[in-house]
């Protein structure tokens, strides 16, 4: 009861999960999982800490942050289109075997 009491109460907010404007960060807008720091920032030939300075000037999240929170967003997505959590939780979701790895 107390649960339906504080959903009724909520209020409704759009998801939104900005994306970085930066030209050398545009691979990532299609990715199906973004690939850890370290990974990125081999790909695209920048330092840790410059991809993490442009994640964060332009979306006002670092990058780990950016990352947890696109993954958030795709186990939303995955939930409103009725998967089953466990199905999530085991990482059979269709875009990476990536729920709980870093």
């Amino acid at each position: 009861m107390l649960l339906l009491n504080e959903l009724q109460a909520a209020h409704e907010r759009a998801l939104f999960l900005p994306l970085p404007r930066d030209s050398r960060l545009r691979p990532l807008a299609g990715a199906k999982l973004p690939p850890a720091l370290k990974d990125l920032s081999v790909e695209l030939g920048l330092s840790e800490k410059i991809i993490s300075r442009l994640f964060k000037r332009d979306t006002g999240l670092n990058y780990q942050q950016w990352r947890q929170q696109w993954r958030v967003f795709k186990a939303i997505e995955q939930l409103a289109s009725e998967q089953r959590v466990t199905w999530l939780a085991r990482g059979h979701w269709g875009i990476h075997s990536g729920i709980g790895v870093n």
